[in-house]
């Protein structure tokens, strides 16, 4: 990601970096942020800024290592169940980490697998994919206190009753807003049939959140897999009454308050009829019942196993990362080295896909993460062919504004 003076921040195993543009051009200037202990800590998900320039993020393991956290996966000895990060600038070198809350394996949870975010009163959302009292993984909300540790409020615990789990279990993702204040994430299976879904959590007048699976991703394996947090994209032109809301309330009220104006865009690594990936929306209707739409299934050549979250442009155009599939040579054979593509909208789906670029594998990149648009419209992201950042150039034509 970006701050607003052009630098770019990302995570490398263990390590947080910064990349700052060199005048003239040529190869950026690395600057290391900060080093965990382990490089198996696992920074997953997005880093996010507050106003002040700190950082925060969280890692899947760390803290206390006397704690186990799953009882299926083994993790690594002494792994611990995660913590919830914030890095803080100092005059020179390494930034200062503290621990806002550190995972204890129990009913809170462990092994955040995404990143957090923010509300505006400055409290943190995020995701555990394993423990809480179901085992199965929480949503969490993290409280700033005057000093210390941040106080943790469990919005939600999949799978309560240890059985059957219909509301969804292993929130590998994190959670989004839409416009009214509900959370949006997804599970990597739900019961009976063991197929991923998308989840909405909604406040309740009482203080509590109300959990809901309004959507399944289709594919072929029972497992859809999706790995990145989705993308909400609002829109001015249809907004949709929250039946949830509206039904919690039972009385007449300010009806802009109630009303949902925007989509949500996610990819999942096994989704689609060929179980290669898939890009998909889900869209409110007037009944209360959510929509799910499949705009691109990929078949390898096209592109196989998106793994980050999508990005758009201000023409509507959606960007991403495809971690294998396309041009295969003999720098990078079979399933292929990654692909950036890019969907433009059609009246029904599926999107017209188009290559932004097929990576070549060997001494040149290959198996992208997500990307970010820069300034002049570029798209940057890492990839870990080459352990390194890319940078692709749009076209000279291109008119569309990017973001």
């Amino acid at each position: 990601m970006f701050d607003t003076a052009g630098n770019l921040y990302g995570v490398i195993e263990g390590t947080i970096y910064e990349l700052s543009p060199t005048p003239g051009g040529g190869p950026w200037t690395e600057t290391v942020l900060y080093t965990f202990p382990r490089s198996d800590y696992s920074i997953n998900g997005d880093l996010i800024f507050d106003a002040a320039g700190n950082l925060y993020g969280t890692t899947q393991f760390g803290g206390n290592t006397a704690v186990t956290c799953d009882l299926v996966e083994t993790p690594p000895p002494g792994a611990g169940c995660g913590v919830v990060f914030k890095l803080t600038p100092t005059a020179s070198g390494p930034w200062t980490e503290t621990v806002l809350y550190e995972f204890g394996g129990a009913d809170d949870g462990g092994w955040p697998r995404s990143g957090v975010i923010f509300d505006r009163a400055g409290n943190l959302y995020g995701t555990a994919s394993a423990a809480g009292a179901g085992l199965v993984g929480v949503v969490y909300k993290l409280t700033p206190t005057a000093t210390g540790p941040w106080t943790q409020s469990l919005l939600y615990t999949f799978c309560p009753g240890q059985g059957l789990c219909p509301d969804g279990a292993a929130p590998f993702t994190g959670v989004t807003f839409d416009n009214i204040g509900n959370l949006y994430g997804t599970v990597d299976d739900s019961d009976p049939d063991g197929a991923s879904g998308v989840f909405k959590l909604t406040p309740t007048p009482n203080g509590s959140w109300k959990e809901e699976l309004i959507a399944l991703i289709p594919d072929s394996t029972g497992d859809a897999e999706p790995l990145a947090s989705l993308k909400f994209r609002p829109t001015r032109d249809r907004c949709v009454r929250d039946a949830d809301r509206e039904n919690d309330r039972g009385r007449r009220r300010d009806a802009r308050r109630d009303e949902i104006c925007g989509e949500f865009y996610g990819t999942s690594r096994l989704g689609g009829p060929d179980g290669l990936g898939d890009v998909f929306r889900v869209s409110p209707t007037e009944s209360g019942v959510w929509e799910e739409t499949e705009l691109y299934d990929f078949n390898t050549t096209d592109g196989r196993a998106p793994t980050s979250a999508v990005v758009f442009d201000d023409a509507g155009n959606l960007y991403g990362t495809t971690v294998w599939g396309g041009t295969k040579d003999e720098g990078c054979l079979d399933p292929g080295c990654g692909v950036v593509f890019e969907l433009t909208p059609t009246p029904t789906p599926p999107w017209t896909y188009s290559p932004v670029y097929n990576f070549p594998g060997g001494t040149q990149v290959g198996w992208p993460g997500g990307l970010s648009f820069g300034p002049g419209g570029n798209l940057y992201g890492p990839s870990c062919g080459a352990v390194g950042v890319f940078e692709l150039t749009p076209p000279a034509t291109t008119t569309a504004l990017k973001r």
